[in-house]
């Protein structure tokens, strides 16, 4: 028989009152030991997971924000351009009515 089946067996006998030898308590709080550190494990585990689910929904927000800003600065920076050329146009415009007064 496994170790584990005689521990789960003992656990039994134990949780029925029945008596155990010092030996086979011994062996008994051991694997509860052990199951109590594989539980432990499995725990910190998951929340390790939940913890990594849980930064990645931040980076995907954060490059969504980022996103966002960079299609608004894109935008603004046309319009930008676009004015640019607009005062370029009304500067020569005033240029030429300019000269053609002083003529």
């Amino acid at each position: 028989m496994e170790t584990d089946d005689l521990m789960k067996i003992l656990h039994d006998r134990a949780t029925r009152g029945e008596g155990l030898s010092e030996t086979e308590k011994t062996q008994l709080e051991a694997w509860y030991e052990k199951q109590d550190k594989l539980e432990g494990d499995m725990l910190n585990k998951n929340i390790a997971q939940d913890s990594l689910k849980q930064r990645n929904r931040q980076i995907q927000s954060v490059l969504s924000e980022i996103a966002e800003f960079t299609f608004k600065i894109q935008s603004i920076s046309a319009e930008n351009e676009m004015i640019r050329r607009e005062n370029e146009i009304l500067r020569e415009k005033l240029a030429e009515n300019l000269s053609l007064k002083t003529l």
